[in-house]
């Protein structure tokens, strides 16, 4: 009876130490610049529970994007990039991940579907480590018409001709080895790791030659060249 009491006790214990670490690791995170805060009060968006919703308008081009936002960063740094993509005629829905992280919820995307009204096809896209944990539901769901890299790379391997991958030259926290030999790949020139939202400068990032908007709207151009192959 002591020894159950006794593992009992242990297990609490590092439960305990491990939310604990969690929420020191979590509360750190980075948050939207200036621009992003402007958008935000713009109200080109909806909100629905933990998720943003940017519908196109008259200009729909019926292709849905399901959106996993990078490990520690407040989710509205991404709406610049996501009113850009709005703007082009996409309905896109971004999921606010627990603690900031996309892999505690990694299924986000079950719960942004209902809101993805009105389109054809559906991609799912994440920056950074949220990219890899998008790789992960992408892997497991078969619903998605494509899989869309933002500095980062997929966790498992894929058939590439459903992989975009798009990363700046100056990025020092990407690896793009790690992404599959025949992926489509596009590199944009002067651009870093962090310029892909609005949240300010990233540790370990390399220095961006371009400004925001640049990165954003060179991804963006790639992007819509991929889905509308």
């Amino acid at each position: 009876m002591k020894k159950r009491i006794k593992a009992g006790f242990v297990f609490i214990s590092i439960s305990l130490a491990l939310e604990l670490l969690i929420l020191i690791y979590s509360a750190s995170y980075y948050r939207p610049d200036r621009t992003a805060d402007k958008l935000i009060a713009s109200g080109n968006f909806e909100t629905e529970g933990g998720l943003f919703i940017f519908k196109p308008g008259k200009n729909n081009n019926h292709t849905g994007i399901v959106f996993y936002p990078g490990g520690k960063v407040d989710c509205k740094a991404y709406i610049p990039l996501l009113n850009k993509l709005r703007r082009r005629g996409y309905t896109v829905v971004m999921s606010r991940m627990p603690f900031n992280l996309a892999f505690f919820d990694i299924n986000a995307y079950k719960t942004a579907f209902p809101s993805l009204k009105n389109v054809d096809k559906v991609y799912i896209m994440g920056h950074s480590l949220g990219g890899v944990a998008a790789s992960k539901a992408f892997s497991g769901s078969g619903v998605f018409s494509g899989l869309i890299l933002l500095g980062s790379y997929p966790m498992d391997s894929y058939r590439s001709e459903d992989i975009l991958a798009i990363y700046g030259s100056n990025d020092t926290n990407m690896k793009p080895e790690k992404n599959p030999e025949k992926s489509t790949s596009y590199v944009i020139e002067g651009g870093n790791h962090a310029w892909f939202g609005n949240y300010g400068v990233q540790a370990g990032d390399g220095k961006a030659d371009i400004s925001h908007d640049k990165e954003q709207n060179e991804a963006v151009c790639t992007i819509v060249k991929f889905t509308e192959e």
